[in-house]
């Protein structure tokens, strides 16, 4: 569980597992979850989310890739806002980021609404995808998954 911050968040930076050779990836958990990510102005997913840098040849070479500015929005309006960073690749491509909405913000109420609706939604899916694997196969369904 993610410790709740007064007004600003918890800010944990940490190495995980090595990914994709030419991106770093940002794991992103907010709580409450659902709040929207947003990178240079654009939405660019919803927590918990991974984000996507790549990292170009000059990076490789320097060892470091700037990491843009992050802002991550809660539907109350709270919203907490980090710093355009440096990362250092000798420390791997995967990082993790814990959020805690700030807590003197008004709305709380309506964030854990909308992490509760997103818990439900989620438990929904793994019933009907629990519901295909026992019906055996797809379902006859077409459809990806992803974004």
């Amino acid at each position: 569980m993610i410790p709740n911050g007064k007004s600003f968040a918890l800010l944990a930076l940490c190495l995980t597992t090595a990914a994709c050779a030419d991106r770093l990836a940002l794991d992103v958990r907010c709580t409450p979850r659902g709040a929207e990510i947003l990178v240079g102005g654009k939405v660019v997913g919803t927590c918990p989310a991974t984000v996507r840098y790549e990292i170009g040849e000059e990076d490789k070479k320097r060892g470091t890739l700037q990491v843009k500015e992050m802002t991550v929005r809660w539907l109350s309006g709270a919203s907490v806002t980090i710093p355009a960073t440096t990362a250092d690749l000798k420390q791997g491509y995967s990082r993790e980021l814990a959020i805690a909405r700030p807590q003197d913000h008004p709305g709380n109420d309506v964030d854990m609404k909308r992490a509760r609706e997103l818990e439900e939604e989620e438990a929904r899916q793994r019933e009907l995808e629990a519901q295909k694997l026992r019906l055996g196969g797809n379902g006859g369904g077409g459809g990806g998954g992803g974004y």
